[in-house]
């Protein structure tokens, strides 16, 4: 998990998993959460395609900083590993770097999140598939989560209340 910051300090959060080759890196570009498959091509070379986004509206800053962040992202052809930091090289020669985020600890500040047992059809125009429905309050609607979450094996009927460190 790597944590690069925004303009306004806020971080922006990548997570690279690989379940059975296939490659996903999902997180949070600044307001909206995104998911996208990842291939490694050989040593230093990485291809991230196809981002699909939540479709939450921000302030007009805010979404140009997203769209430009998730530009590069997809542009990224590079990548280097050394000690906590990565850096990713885009084809036009910018580097993005990301600094590994702690683990969480006991003194973590930690928020609940509301997932639905059953998965939601999610289209982002191009690809139709089932997502998760994530809510942080029972009163609000539910919210498309695009990403996988870790260790989830949802049964239907039963209602899910989880703890996960709230990011500032």
């Amino acid at each position: 998990m790597a944590h690069p910051q925004s303009d306004n300090g806020d971080p922006v959060i990548l997570n690279f998993s690989n379940k059975k080759g296939e490659g996903q890196i999902s997180g949070r570009a600044w307001c909206n959460q995104f998911t996208a498959p990842f291939s490694l091509r050989g040593p230093g070379r990485l291809t991230i395609v196809e981002a699909l986004t939540t479709r939450m509206a921000c302030p007009e800053p805010d979404m140009l900083f997203e769209a430009d962040f998730l530009d590069k992202l997809l542009a990224v052809n590079n990548y280097k590993i050394t000690g906590p930091v990565m850096e990713m090289v885009t084809t036009d020669g910018k580097t993005l770097t990301f600094h590994a985020y702690e683990k969480i600890g006991a003194a973590a500040n930690i928020k609940f999140i509301y997932i639905a047992a059953e998965k939601a059809p999610c289209n982002n125009g191009v690809m139709k598939t089932s997502c998760y429905q994530i809510r942080e309050d029972k009163k609000v609607p539910w919210q498309i989560w695009y990403g996988d979450i870790t260790d989830f094996r949802p049964e239907a009927g039963v209602a899910y209340w989880k703890s996960t460190p709230k990011i500032h």
